[in-house]
């Protein structure tokens, strides 16, 4: 093979590839496909710009120093002579950087560039210093030799290509497409990120896809989105598109011309807007970042960085997604995926009943646990702990409650002989659920294990088809301390029916008469004005209770006092049957309340009678 042949397959290759790319970019933005980078985790995107921002810190720094840079290790190896050649880009590049941050202004960044530039060949008028020199010193680079542009066309021999080379080559297309595709689509969720507001995905893929295939069409090379002049048309505040069709311009116009100028720019020049770009990227997410991610993320953000750096940009990325999905897991396991809530079957109770049901709530043995999200390992195992808490606590307090009825007769409304048979009632609310993993299954029979042993019922409520069949998998729903209904109201209408056997008076009984036969007014103020809704969070049952009562017979004497007072302000009279107390015309004085008897309101009209009767 003669090198014209090897020549001739090279660049028709690679035009070909390119423009293969191209049509399979804009294939992939008419599916849609750019916008799946959008699932990535927004520290594996950090990692990746803040890797960019180090990668284009370490090509600046190889190019003033004229140094091969694969690794930031490599840069220890620079002399004393390469320090001093990428001192003034270093220091170029801060400045740039500090100037942008603190003077937003558009003319700021090309101002500084220009004068860089004026201040260097005014530096070598002054001090007597030729071109030539600085180039020997390592400051200018030399110049290549060039021809014209249409020349080139001369070495794209299809005749001379090889065809399987090209065929060979498929794989490493199929990678090259990947990279772009992925490249691409990452670039425009960092410009997403730092314009603040969205981005069509697919529509920019489809751009990068137009554009190499008109480059492969054409002979050219594949290219990608150039990030930095984005962003610096983004720092410099720059909205338009005067500037893209500018830039367009001028590069279209370098390449027209017949010899570079790229050797009459001085090294550091370049190198101080890659140490720019450097520390744009690197500070905003290695620093700023940690303003707007959780400690989590920002941990997992520093972590897919040093795997991009250690196994480099497609296996440091795949590792630092498995990293956050790590974290999540663990954050996942330890969010609340359940509450206890004190859920009512739609049923209108009596208040008498609705006060009795109360109580079961509190003391647990009408426990509902609401479910929510995706239960699985990391989750199942706290339910399965409260639920053993709550059964504990329900001994707990039916012992507290026995020993408080006996300390004190005037609560025996809640009839202790009752509520001391109930069976503890355990609801688990699975209309909120949309799947649970093995484990959780196996977890969750575990409570009808602990259920069993406390003589308790599992209620299983709102189940989808395939929790049902997972649940059932593991025998979870196999047993006689078992319920299960398919709503959540279902499920506490017979558990609530279940507490309230024997509870058959639909009114509140009052078991303390006062003298004259009027009923002791606390024990209805105490449920029709929810007084036991004081309990706090932080106190014990013990002392809540041993409060309330405190506060009973407080409410006690202010009664008493308040009934004195206000029979002070009554007088008493007494009417013998049919007495007639006022006539219809009579003028209003007085008000009267009907303490013991009977009285009637007859109205006559054109001979008939209209009756009333109201008992004191």
């Amino acid at each position: 093979e003669s090198p014209e042949d090897v020549m001739a397959t090279v660049l028709c290759t690679l035009a070909a590839s390119t423009a293969l790319l191209g049509f399979c970019l804009i294939l992939t933005g008419k599916l849609k496909l750019a916008t799946l980078v959008q699932y990535l985790p927004l520290p594996v995107v950090g990692g990746y710009l803040a890797y960019i921002g180090l990668f284009c810190g370490q090509a600046g720094l190889g190019l003033m120093a004229d140094i091969e840079v694969k690794h930031p290790t490599d840069l220890l190896q620079a002399d004393a002579r390469q320090c001093v050649l990428m001192a003034p880009g270093i220091i170029l590049g801060t400045g740039l950087y500090v100037a942008v941050s603190k003077i937003p202004h558009f003319s700021v960044l090309p101002i500084i560039m220009i004068l860089s530039i004026l201040g260097f060949y005014a530096l070598l008028y002054v001090q007597g210093i030729s071109l030539e020199e600085s180039r020997e010193a390592g400051w200018v680079p030399s110049p290549q030799s060039s021809v014209e542009f249409w020349k080139v066309y001369d070495l794209y021999q299809p005749w001379k290509v090889h065809p399987w080379q090209m065929v060979r080559c498929f794989p490493t297309f199929l990678g090259m497409y990947l990279v772009v595709a992925f490249g691409s689509s990452l670039d425009v969720a960092a410009i997403q990120m730092d314009l603040g507001k969205p981005l069509d995905f697919n529509r920019e893929l489809m751009v990068v896809g137009a554009s190499n295939a008109l480059s492969g069409m054409t002979g050219g090379f594949t290219g990608s989105y150039i990030f930095s002049q984005t962003i610096f048309l983004m720092r410099a505040g720059v909205d338009s598109k005067l500037a893209c069709w500018a830039a367009t311009v001028m590069q279209f116009g370098f390449f027209l011309m017949p010899t570079s100028p790229l050797p009459y720019i001085p090294n550091f020049f370049f190198g101080a807007l890659l140490v720019f770009i450097m520390f744009d990227l690197a500070v905003d997410w290695l620093w700023y970042a940690r303003l707007k991610l959780s400690f989590v993320e920002y941990v997992n953000l520093w972590a897919s960085l040093l795997l991009v750096i250690v196994f480099d940009l497609e296996l440091g990325m795949l590792l630092g997604c498995l990293v956050c999905v790590l974290g999540f897991v663990v954050t996942y396991a330890r969010a609340t995926s359940f509450e206890f809530v004190e859920g009512r079957a739609r049923v209108v109770r009596t208040r008498y009943h609705s006060a009795v049901l109360k109580h079961a709530q509190q003391s647990h043995a009408l426990s509902c646990i609401q479910l929510t999200g995706y239960i699985f390992f990391g989750s199942s195992q706290a339910i399965v702990t409260q639920v053993a808490l709550a059964m504990d606590h329900f001994q707990e307090c039916l012992a507290e409650d026995l020993e408080m009825e006996a300390e004190n007769p005037r609560h025996q409304f809640l009839q202790p002989e009752l509520y001391s048979r109930w069976q503890q009632h355990i609801v688990l609310d699975f209309s909120r659920v949309i799947g649970l993993d093995a484990t959780a299954a196996r977890s969750l029979s575990e409570i009808r294990h602990n259920c069993a042993s406390y003589n308790a019922i599992l209620i299983f409520a709102g189940m989808c088809p395939t929790v049902r069949s997972l649940l059932d998998a593991h025998g979870a729903l196999s047993s006689d301390s078992v319920r299960n209904f398919t709503s959540i109201n279902e499920a506490l209408k017979w558990s609530e029916q279940e507490h309230l056997v024997g509870y058959d008076r639909s009114v509140l009984p009052l078991n303390v008469v006062r003298g004259g036969g009027i009923p002791e007014i606390v024990d209805i103020l105490k449920y029709f004005l929810d007084i036991d809704h004081a309990e706090r969070q932080h106190e014990s049952r013990r002392n809540v209770r041993g409060k309330f009562m405190s506060c009973d017979m407080q409410l006690h004497r202010v009664l008493d006092d308040a009934h004195e007072q206000i029979s002070a302000q009554f007088q008493k009279q007494v009417l013998r049957r049919g007495a007639v107390l006022f006539k219809k015309g009579d003028q209003s004085s007085a008000m009267w309340f009907v303490g013991d008897g009977q009285v009637s309101l007859t109205e006559s009209s054109g001979g008939t009678a209209a009756t009333g009767t109201g008992r004191g």
